[in-house]
């Protein structure tokens, strides 16, 4: 390690070695070279040169007008005042000018190059590029121009009326006090209100913010607004709005929009397209538009009740739900009710209980011990994890119990059970079971079917058994031939051989009493019938949801190192 000097106040030109040396310049115009090693650069007076090299090095710098770069390495790079050029060049650089470590500054250009860069600006008009990968940038006072570059950048124009730019990636972008130029680039962008003191009033489609200034807003497409009562409008892409604290109005316009409501009593409508909706707590409005819209309550610690018949939802409010086809309840122990329409109802975890009603749904219990109804039309039902009780109700329905011991009922229809690896139960009814197929993967499994009769004569109101390869078939029609109109039991058998005579043809087993059908082929007697579904529950209470993730803290600023005392 080498402590090099200047030896006077003339300019000088001073060059370290491979290993981490410490070189002073004096009040001269000096040109200070690290090369190898971790090197600590000072500049004092004079407008000066500083190149850190190779290595992880630190760049100080006084009130000239200097040069200042770090080379390859992760650089500390930084001055008290002058016009001066500051560059990272490659590694994850930090950039610091101006008063944040000392004095007054007049304009600085900062440079982030390659790399994960912190750059922060000082009192005067600076120019930042973050250049490279994920930089975190901020101008502070006066007016400056600060530019993202590639990569996903974090840019923060702090007070003054300030031109931001993302430029390539999906960036951050704040504009803080002033009349701004926010032009967020290629990439998915937000414009980000979190700071200010009074509400804003956001509308992409015209492209202009007000509130803390006027802001021009260029290539944005989500909005993050303020804790007051904030006025956020989309535009025609798909845009993320978020309204944070505040009674908000939030709309998606066209597109296919997320709106996250916050606290307060807020208004939410998605406008065309099929949009996704957090309230939050509160008592809000809800307003789906067209398209198939979702409400969701996920993150939500006790439980939801939401109804889109009558078109509410309770818990720490009341929220008032309009032109919603599909929910997403949460953790607690839910209950989601359908409509007429095509209905999406996932339960998540908790106990849920879900139920369709008419049209063509799609049910997902989740975790925990569910029950689904799903009503009237060709429903698809999915219990998830746990102990479930499934009913598919009338139509053509899908029903997979999953892993834990579940209850399926078909209901009526040509129906396809599917238990799962647990001890499941089945139940058909035997007058309008035609044309359904039962698949099971695993357990010690029963099957009931009320409302027919075993017999060998396969008279009217009685039913055969038999075998069609390796699935077992139940004879509803009697005609004796497999079909669209019988009840199939695939895998029943391990081998195709056995006593039919050929695919497409059943033989009839005799007359068994329904004890004996189970004995005979090695399945436990069924249980009791599932019980009638019960009747909704009483609503209960929605969370609040929790809102995208906050964007990752950016990386520490290193302290300033301190200046040694001059030799």
């Amino acid at each position: 390690m080498a402590f090099i000097f200047a030896p006077n106040d003339n300019d000088t030109l001073l060059t370290g070695t491979a290993n981490n040396d410490t070189i002073f310049g004096a009040a001269g115009n000096d040109s200070l070279v690290g090369l190898g090693g971790r090197d600590v650069l000072f500049g004092d007076e004079g407008d000066n040169s500083l190149l850190g090299g190779i290595g992880d090095d630190t760049l100080l710098d006084g009130l000239g007008n200097s040069t200042l770069s770090g080379g390859e390495g992760n650089d500390f790079v930084g001055s008290i005042g002058g016009n001066d050029l500051m560059q990272g060049d490659a590694g994850d650089d930090t950039l610091i000018s101006g008063e944040t470590i000392g004095g007054a500054n007049k304009s600085t250009t900062l440079l982030g190059g390659l790399g994960d860069d912190v750059i922060i600006g000082g009192a005067g008009k600076d120019s930042v590029d973050g250049g490279d990968g994920f930089d975190f940038l901020i101008g502070f006072d006066a007016d400056d121009s600060i530019s993202g570059g590639d990569g996903s950048d974090f840019v923060f124009g702090d007070n003054g009326n300030d031109n931001l730019k993302g430029e390539f990636g999906s960036d951050f972008l704040a504009g803080g006090a002033g009349n701004d130029l926010i032009d967020g680039g290629d990439g998915f962008d937000i414009v980000s209100y979190g700071a200010a003191t009074t509400p804003v009033l956001v509308n992409l489609a015209t492209g202009i913010a007000t509130g803390e200034g006027t802001d021009t807003l260029i290539g944005i497409e989500d909005i993050g607004g303020s804790s007051g009562d904030d006025s956020l409008a989309g535009n025609t892409s798909n845009n993320y709005i978020i309204g944070l604290a505040g009674n908000d109005s939030l709309l998606g316009l066209d597109g296919s929009d997320f709106l996250f409501g916050g606290d307060g009593n807020d208004f939410l409508s998605g406008g065309s397209g099929s949009d996704f909706f957090s309230g939050g707590s509160g008592n809000n409005t809800l307003d789906g538009g067209e398209g198939f819209d979702l409400v969701s309550y996920d993150g939500a610690t006790s439980p939801v009740a939401a109804n889109l018949t009558i078109g509410t939802a309770t818990g720490e409010g009341t929220d008032n739900l309009i032109g919603i086809e599909d929910i997403d309840g949460g953790s607690g122990n839910d209950s989601l009710t359908g409509n007429t329409n095509v209905n999406f109802l996932s339960g998540l975890a908790g106990n849920d209980f879900l139920s369709g009603l008419d049209g063509e749904d799609f049910l997902f219990g989740g975790d925990g011990n569910d029950i689904l109804n799903g009503g009237a039309g060709d429903d698809w039902l999915s219990g998830g994890a746990g102990d479930n009780s499934l009913n598919g109700g009338l139509g053509d329905d899908f029903v997979f119990g999953g892993d834990g011991n579940n209850t399926l009922a078909g209901g009526g229809g040509a129906d396809f059970l599917l238990g799962g690896a647990g001890n499941d139960f089945y139940q058909l009814d035997g007058t309008t079971a035609q044309g359904s197929i039962i698949s099971d993967i695993g357990g010690t499994n029963s099957l009931s079917i009320p409302g027919v009769t075993l017999s060998l004569t396969l008279a009217p109101g009685t039913t055969g058994l038999g075998r069609d390869g390796t699935s077992l078939v139940i004879d509803l029609n009697q005609d004796g031939t497999v079909n669209d109109l019988d009840v199939e039991i695939v895998d029943f058998f391990a081998t195709e051989t056995g006593t039919t005579p050929g695919i497409g043809v059943i033989q009839t087993l005799g007359n068994f009493s329904s004890t004996e059908i189970f004995s005979s082929f090695a399945v436990s007697p069924p249980p009791p019938p599932p019980q009638p579904l019960p009747p909704t529950p009483t609503p209960l209470t929605p969370p609040t949801p929790t809102p995208p993730p906050t964007p990752p803290t950016p990386p520490p600023i290193p302290p300033t190192p301190p200046i040694p005392p001059t030799p």
